[in-house]
Parts: structure tokens; C-alpha cells; sequence
């Protein structure tokens, strides 16, 4: 905890397969910035500035970061389900979800943590 504490916040793991599982987590980051990378590329593709987006993007991303760690961790869904039913969010939602783009992830993760164990 001392060696690693000034990268961040740590969360100690209680057993070693918790350790297997924050090691898969840690795999998310890749195709996180992978995302915002496409995002922000999208966003400077319809006319706003890099700094523009990249800057607007980011700090969407730390609110609704902010926004979850302040959720109860036995329901995050809750966050997603409240958007306005027939609205821009659940749109895009019932897009990816048609695209299999939220599986995609489970499964990715589940590979990982097979290569891992």
C-alpha cells in the first residue's frame, strides 16, 4: 500500500481470486481510452476543436464517474435505467445493446479472466 498508494486510490483485495478479478478490471482500461479516443474523434469530425472535445468529453465522463461512487454498488443499474423513456440515452442504449456492444465487453472480460486463473 505504501509502494503504490501515490498512483491512486487502492482497494486492498481479500482473496486471491478478488485479486484475479481487479487484474481483469485493470484490462478494461485499453478499450476504455480506446472509446474516448473514438469518441472525441467523432466529436472533431462533426467540427469541434480536439481541445474542444476532448476537454467536454473527459469531464462528462469524471461526472458520471463522480456521480457513481456516490450509488448504492448493489444497484448501478439505477443509473442507466432512470434515462426518459423514448429519450436520446435509452436511444443509444437500445442501439448498443441491438449491436451486442455490452456483451462484447462481458465476454472480453471473461477471456481475460480465463487467461488469468
Amino acid at each position: 500500500m505504501d509502494l503504490l498508494g501515490g498512483l491512486g486510490e487502492l482497494i486492498p483485495t481479500a482473496t486471491e481470486d478478488e485479486f484475479n478479478l481487479a487484474q481483469t478490471l485493470a484490462c478494461a482500461m485499453g478499450p476504455t481510452h480506446r472509446l474516448i479516443d473514438e469518441i472525441v474523434q467523432w466529436m472533431q469530425a462533426c467540427g469541434l476543436p480536439p481541445e474542444r472535445s476532448s476537454a467536454y468529453l473527459l469531464s462528462l465522463l469524471g461526472a458520471l464517474a463522480q456521480e457513481a461512487t456516490k450509488a448504492d454498488p448493489h444497484n448501478l443499474a439505477f443509473l442507466w435505467q432512470e434515462v426518459t423513456p423514448g429519450g436520446l440515452n435509452e436511444q443509444v442504449i437500445r442501439s448498443l445493446a441491438k449491436e451486442d456492444a455490452f456483451q462484447a465487453w462481458v465476454r472480453a472480460l471473461d477471456a481475460v479472466r480465463a487467461k488469468i486463473i
